[in-house]
């Protein structure tokens, strides 16, 4: 039934913007299909089922994920001609220059080129544009000063789908330019010497492969062509970088990215590379045990904070960084600067909430906010939040010297880069994903770009404005073991596409030990039984809501199963995502 026109719930409301919850459905056929193999023992047969897999073989090498999943790079489009110039630069001995983007993808990006044109001897340099003076990607005046410097070909990662202008720059500069990039190409692609996007590979079996994975597949490519000696070793010790830049850009985790961040782990794992080690310590993260949410959590923003709030290239000296005690210092750095962009954020947010309750007030089914105090290097981290709690598609902007630089976020139905193209008219420059784009504009067109932006959302009705909760399977508590958790761990990398296993129980009871926790009572502690079985659970940002569960009586609970380590106790927690009253639709 459709819901347009109807009120949507007050902001103010704590239960506003509850989530809807969902059991996934099997294809038919598809779970008796699992089990007739013999191949998968129960839950993670009905897991698979209900992920979509019915083939017993294609299900085993998901899990698997090993070479198969790998493809050509040669296959993707202008891979020939960007390998064709990079050779006749190791050749003629020329200066090779990495234009990368300002996070995790961008920096892992720049630091696998810089370690693979070190490898062959190439005189190379890195440049990361400040997000502050420079924005988002190639500039004319990078460019230049490259130029300048000597650089004979510049190569951009995790960025340039969207340089059109730039390219040009580069062409009269005399510099040749290779485009290696992941996000969505406009309507024109700039007029580079190559441009290596598996968006733009039709013939590309896997068109989602990360910014890093791309600058992998380039790396592949020249050393396979040069018959370099040290291919395989230099390779391998690049997956741990391919999976730290994937699983922090959000990549899906299915296909190629699957195989190579499974990969990557384990040699991560291993802590083979310094700066993560010193990163990781910093984290107060057991690299050992690291999967990919504490890559995801912990390391990734650390790794982000210098280029949101300070220097990126502190993150390409980190992963660089052969001295010990050079590392340690670069690792606290970027520690502090997480620190401080953690407090940045909730500034931003304290001060966008009035503006947020005043465009939902006005029935607008997207926000735009901006201010000259936000800085804008934790916009897109604000916007996150926002959406998370007013289930809008969300662009908060800061504003400087006369110029608005923002992040937006959303979720389907809404597509934020063809939004951004109805309203290009009003801006300088835009790009991204889907789910996550970012814009400049004239700060005094921000208001015109509003009502644009808004209008493009009109249409949402008030089902898409609510999350949508897709939980797995429906389990009871007696069920959870060992055993259970075991077969849990042949999923394992999760991410986007493959998202850790999430499950319904019903009935459960609020035990006495339920509390809240954190500085400011944000999370819950609970302890959650179900007859005589009894776990204790962990729900974040969810302590305002502890009276109102406590006087429900009986709950539904929506949650991951996680190891929970303490005081040298190893025991299965219960993660919970979502609780409400026992029967509630």
């Amino acid at each position: 039934m459709s819901t347009k026109g109807k009120p949507l719930p007050a902001p103010s409301s704590p239960e506003a913007l509850r989530p809807r919850w969902r059991l996934r459905q099997a294809p038919e056929g598809a779970e008796a299909a699992l089990r007739l193999s013999g191949l998968f023992p129960g839950r993670l047969c009905q897991l698979l089922a209900v992920r979509g897999h019915r083939d017993p073989q294609a299900a085993a090498a998901f899990l698997q994920a090993g070479p198969a999943s790998v493809h050509p790079p040669l296959l993707l489009w202008g891979m020939r001609e960007a390998v064709d110039r990079l050779e006749r630069a190791f050749r003629q001995g020329e200066k090779v220059a990495v234009l990368g983007d300002y996070d995790v993808d961008g920096i892992t990006s720049t630091v696998l080129l810089l370690k693979l044109f070190s490898l062959l001897g190439l005189p190379c340099e890195a440049w990361i544009p400040d997000r502050i003076k420079e924005g988002y990607g190639p500039n004319t005046a990078a460019l230049t000063g490259l130029r300048s410097r000597g650089a004979a070909v510049v190569v951009t990662v995790d960025c340039g789908i969207s340089a059109v202008a730039e390219a040009e720059a580069a062409r009269a500069l005399g510099l040749d330019l290779i485009i290696t990039d992941h996000h969505v190409a406009g309507a024109a692609l700039p007029s580079a010497l190559a441009v290596v996007n598996p968006k733009t590979s039709p013939q590309y079996p896997y068109d989602m492969l990360g910014g890093v994975g791309v600058a992998y597949k380039l790396a592949q490519a020249l050393l396979e062509r040069l018959q370099h000696p040290r291919r395989d070793d230099f390779l391998d010790h690049m997956l741990e970088l391919v999976a730290l830049g994937t699983i922090c850009d959000v990549a899906p985790l299915d296909g190629e990215n699957r195989a190579l961040v499974k990969a990557g782990l384990e040699r991560l794992r291993q802590g083979r590379w310094l700066g993560l080690r010193s990163l990781a310590q910093a984290a107060s993260v057991d690299l050992k045990e690291a999967d990919a949410g504490a890559v995801g959590f912990y390391l990734g923003p650390r790794l982000n904070a210098g280029g949101r709030i300070g220097d990126a290239m502190a993150g390409v000296r980190l992963l660089l960084c052969k001295d010990p005690a050079e590392s340690r210092a670069l690792a606290a750095q970027l520690d502090a600067a997480n620190v401080e962009r953690q407090a940045l954020e909730k500034g931003v947010l304290e001060q966008a909430l009035p503006q947020a309750e005043a465009a939902v007030a006005r029935g607008d089914k997207a926000l735009v906010l901006w201010s000259d105090d936000w800085h804008p290097g934790v916009v897109g981290l604000a916007a996150s939040r926002l959406l998370e709690r007013f289930g809008r598609p969300t662009f908060v902007f800061g504003v400087r010297e006369g110029l608005a630089k923002g992040s937006a976020r959303s979720r389907r139905p809404f597509h934020l880069v063809r939004a951004l193209e109805a309203c290009a008219a009003h801006l300088l420059k835009f790009g991204g994903h889907e789910v996550a784009a970012g814009a400049t504009l004239q700060a005094g067109d921000l208001p015109a770009f509003a009502e644009a932006f808004v209008a493009q959302a009109a249409a949402l009705t008030e089902e898409d404005l609510r999350p949508l909760i897709e939980a797995d399977l429906e389990l009871g508590l007696d069920e959870v073991d060992p055993d259970l958790m075991g077969q849990l761990a042949a999923m394992e990398p999760h991410g986007m596409k493959n998202p850790r296993p999430l499950f319904l129980a019903r009935g459960l009871s609020l035990g006495a030990g339920s509390k809240r926790v954190g500085g400011d009572g944000a999370h819950l502690k609970l302890d959650l039984a179900q007859g005589r079985h009894r776990f204790g659970g962990i729900a974040f940002r969810q302590g305002p809501r502890l009276e109102a569960l406590a006087a429900a009586g009986a709950l539904d609970a929506l949650f991951h199963l996680g190891w929970n380590e303490w005081n040298g106790r190893r025991s299965i927690q219960l993660e919970v995502k979502d609780l409400r009253p026992a029967g509630q639709d």
